[in-house]
């Protein structure tokens, strides 16, 4: 009998990263990608081989599945399709689009039959065409968001990590501060240095304070599918997403994020964190049985409101719905003229233990 040395096959090189598929690992090393036999994970045939894009300038960042007979691979600037790869044999590369590439393997995630990922310029999503081709879309789907893309710290974005978790696409990334809002009349605005916005008369309508560690993925943006609209950006001295992971609890799928801390956390617990970011309390190794709650900072700023008429008028009701548990908050309208800034409601705390209806009294 044949030693696994002479048997005709190589050791696998090293790599950082690999994709299971098929009963088999597909292992990116520069611009090859080395398929392993079938249920053997370190060694692979000489002809089990191919290269993604020979002689471009960008690097091989991410292999993702997306079908049993179909991968995506994920340059820098560029991304390609391997199709037929049950046989290598008659597999066969195509290109999807050289208009961009990913910036963080970790970022790629399959959503419905789409694949969403972060390029150099944002959030970006491959779809299915008509004619049931893979295509990637014009417009970065973070365009909405692009405050938020504008502080992206890119030397470090290679950390992002993402998820999909009950119809949301999570994308834990490293910002540089917090994002400025989009403010198209600054008629009452004294003044808009780089850390924070105040009315004239002193008041701090937004802060864009830098976040903590920005060489860790420091925030997390929500994308929700059935909207199709971004619905979440959280940011906390606690929040430092190393990677995220689904495990069961109470006989269902939870998110967990494991911490740069070395923390297992429980993100966005519906019953007992809600929008505050929780962590245990860990003594000499051991839990302590007891959480700390660490509140995560929200701000809402709206755009002007006139009514389709530049005259005077008067508001008699504002609604405004907003989800949170134990909340902190400050409410204030802010209208033309010097000074104008109407404080509808000065700091107020809730408890986290006594609930109201949205039309009791507050």
């Amino acid at each position: 009998t044949a030693s696994e040395e002479d048997d005709g096959t190589t050791q696998i090189p090293n790599s950082a990263a690999a994709l299971y598929t098929g009963n088999r690992l597909f292992i990116p090393v520069g611009d090859n990608v080395y398929v392993s036999d079938f249920l053997s994970y370190t060694r692979f045939s000489l002809p089990n081989q191919f290269r993604v894009n020979t002689g471009s300038n960008d690097e091989l960042v991410s292999l993702h599945k997306y079908d049993e007979d179909t991968i995506i691979a994920f340059k820098e600037r560029s991304i390609y399709r391997v199709t037929g790869i049950s046989s290598l044999a008659t597999a066969r590369l195509d290109e999807v689009t050289r208009a961009h590439g990913c910036a963080a393997a970790g970022s790629v995630v399959s959503v419905g039959q789409d694949v969403f990922f972060l390029s150099r310029d944002g959030v970006r999503a491959l779809s299915i065409s008509e004619q049931g081709e893979l295509r990637g879309v014009d417009i970065p789907l973070s365009e909405p968001i692009q405050p938020v893309m504008d502080e992206v710290d890119w030397p470090n974005a290679s950390k992002a990590k993402g998820i999909y978790h009950r119809n949301k696409y999570y994308l834990a990334l490293p910002l540089r501060s917090r994002p400025k809002p989009f403010l198209p009349d600054t008629t009452n605005i004294g003044s808009q240095s780089d850390g924070e916005l105040t009315t004239s008369s002193g008041d701090t309508l937004f802060s864009t304070t830098e976040l903590t560690d920005r060489t860790a993925n420091n925030a997390v943006i929500v994308y929700d599918m059935l909207t199709r609209q971004w619905c979440g950006f959280d940011t906390g001295p606690e929040l430092n997403v190393a990677d995220w992971f689904l495990a069961k609890m109470g006989g269902s799928d939870r998110l967990f994020f494991v911490s740069n801390g070395g923390y297992i956390c429980l993100y966005d617990d519906e019953l007992y964190s809600d929008w505050t970011d929780d962590k245990a309390q860990v003594s000499g190794g051991s839990y302590t049985g007891k959480i700390e709650n660490q509140p995560i900072k929200t701000d809402l700023m709206t755009r002007a409101y006139r009514g389709q008429t530049v005259s005077s008028k008067r508001f008699h009701r504002v609604d405004l719905l907003h989800s949170s548990l134990s909340p902190n908050f400050r409410v204030s309208i802010v209208t033309d003229g010097e000074n104008e800034v109407e404080v509808v409601q000065d700091w107020k705390t809730r408890d986290r233990t006594k609930y109201s209806k949205p039309f009791d009294a507050p």
